[in-house]
């Protein structure tokens, strides 16, 4: 009854033996229950025959966990020694309760992190510090072609890693362990690995060593990038078969107009307009082409040769004159760099471009070239309004770059910025109501 009675109420704080004694965290001895002011619990205790009481806390210094309570059915003075040894039982019960609590917060973590692993699309390998297997999960034996019996305890480097790149792993291994630095510690970097049967394939690796462990341990994240690397070859066939096919029939129609404009005779407007439109109409190709390259992750290919800016400019300029805006330009005498000469002439003619339409009709466009320390200054500047504040930071995002004419994707600028990040380059703009409009171009002359 008197049990029922405890576990009904629970502890009050400052209430009852039990209250008390939570609330203090101080042991408490009460020789004679008639005595007692506080009636909680006094009534049925007298009832059953009981004379007296102890209650002495379970805790670690303020941390508490519950209270020990003892009944008899005599009166009973407090006994110091025995008061000090209920306490010592107190804080063994208290000790014995946080390890238990510790054990079971580390199986369930344990049992977290258990799941987590077997439950993983990417491959998860452990290896210890002479390069030896500890662990794996079932996508890495799924993706290797190992069972997890098979692996443990073999050579990682005999077991994964191709030939040709073992020797630079055990030395990346040894250098760790002489010095705690690694080349690919903690970076995600693209190799080649091998499964059981000696096949090749690409996989993005990424090492992380586990702190405080002594000697080391490792733990690599694998993921297979065979499916990836297959779709970017189609998607790069699909691409060159596209272009293929778009630039075919608009180089027919060019010569075609072409073979007109040279054979004289009659209005050459209509001719010279299909030569313009045919120009342009092979330029948005390219920039959908390049656009789509770069989205798909691939970056813009370039192929670098010295060359000479200055030409390059010249001859991008003699095809803007169809435009009939002046363009003024100043150059120095040459500008030698290792570029590759079809991109910055994308870059000159899509600037010069944009100046054209966003210019005012009556005003010069001008172009600039520049050295500045040990690179080339590319500046194209128009006087027109200017572009609103607003438009500034997604100037350069694909389909954002301030409003579009009929005759343009939008995707000029975008093309030029990744073709100068291809090249190790900047670009910025700057545009105000007074000064114009400038864009700036600067290109390391070799890298």
């Amino acid at each position: 009854a008197l049990e029922r009675e405890v576990r009904s109420l629970g502890p009050k704080r400052d209430e009852g033996l039990i209250g008390r004694v939570w609330s203090s965290c101080q042991p408490v001895s009460i020789a004679d229950l008639h005595d007692q002011p506080d009636r909680l619990r006094r009534e049925l205790a007298l009832a059953l025959g009981l004379k007296s009481a102890f209650a002495s806390p379970i805790a670690l210094g303020e941390k508490r966990y519950g209270v020990l309570e003892l009944w008899a059915e005599a009166a009973r003075p407090p006994d110091p020694p025995l008061v000090e040894q209920m306490i010592a039982i107190g804080r063994q019960l208290a000790l014995y309760i946080e390890r238990t609590r510790a054990i079971e917060a580390l199986r369930q973590s344990e049992a977290r992190k258990s799941a987590v692993l077997t439950s993983a699309l990417d491959c998860v390998i452990s290896m210890d510090h002479l390069g030896r297997i500890q662990e794996l999960n079932p996508a890495a034996e799924r993706t290797f072609g190992y069972a997890r019996e098979q692996a443990i305890g073999r050579d990682l480097a005999d077991t994964i890693i191709p030939p040709s790149l073992r020797d630079a792993h055990r030395r990346g291994l040894a250098r760790y362990l002489q010095t705690g630095e690694g080349p690919i510690l903690r970076r995600r970097v693209e190799l080649t690995a091998t499964r059981s049967d000696g096949s090749e394939f690409p996989v993005e690796l990424t090492v992380v060593p586990i702190p405080g462990e002594q000697p080391p341990y490792f733990t690599a994240y694998v993921r297979d990038l065979s499916e990836r690397v297959r779709a970017e070859h189609e998607r790069d066939l699909f691409l060159a078969a596209l272009g293929h096919d778009l630039r075919t029939p608009l180089s027919t129609i060019q010569l075609a107009a072409q073979l007109l404009l040279r054979q004289g005779g009659g209005d050459a407007r209509p001719a010279e307009r299909i030569v313009a439109n045919a120009h342009r109409m092979g330029r948005l190709i390219q920039q959908l082409l390049d656009f789509a390259r770069a989205q798909l992750g691939h970056g813009l290919p370039v192929d670098r040769h010295p060359i000479d800016l200055v030409a390059l400019c010249r001859e991008v300029l003699a095809e803007a004159d169809t435009a009939r805006r002046e363009i003024v330009f100043h150059p120095p005498a040459a500008l030698v760099g290792c570029w590759d000469r079809d991109r910055l002439g994308q870059v000159v003619q899509n600037l010069v471009w944009n100046a054209i339409q966003h210019g005012a009709a009556d005003r010069p466009i001008e172009l600039t070239l520049k050295m500045e320390s040990a690179s080339a200054v590319l500046e194209v500047h128009n006087q027109g309004a200017p572009i609103p504040p607003a438009s500034l930071p997604n100037l350069f995002d694909p389909f954002s770059g301030g409003p579009r004419r009929r005759d343009g994707l939008g995707l000029g600028l975008y093309i030029v910025r990744q073709i100068v990040s291809a090249h190790g380059g900047a670009i910025s703009v700057s545009s105000t109501e007074n000064q114009g409009t400038t864009f700036r171009v600067t290109l390391p002359l070799a890298l």
